[in-house]
């Protein structure tokens, strides 16, 4: 990410990883956020995702796991 903006991150810049892969630093995959609060925002999306899936009957939950139903 620094290499992409050309600059060293500041302390307070997080690094996300879209495929949810930390070793795939590929540029594609990382997205910048200014700071922790707006990366947990960013976080929250994903939860409001699996619980359309699972409202949708597409996703399950069971013995602490979400599956994709079959």
């Amino acid at each position: 990410m620094e290499q992409k903006i050309n600059r060293s991150l500041s302390s307070e810049e997080q690094v996300h990883h879209i495929d949810m892969d930390s070793s795939n630093n590929n540029i594609e995959n990382l997205y910048l956020y200014k700071n922790a609060r707006e990366h947990t925002k960013g976080h929250r999306t994903i939860d409001k995702l699996i619980k359309k899936l699972i409202d949708d009957n597409i996703v399950k939950f069971e013995s602490g796991k979400y599956y994709f139903k079959n």
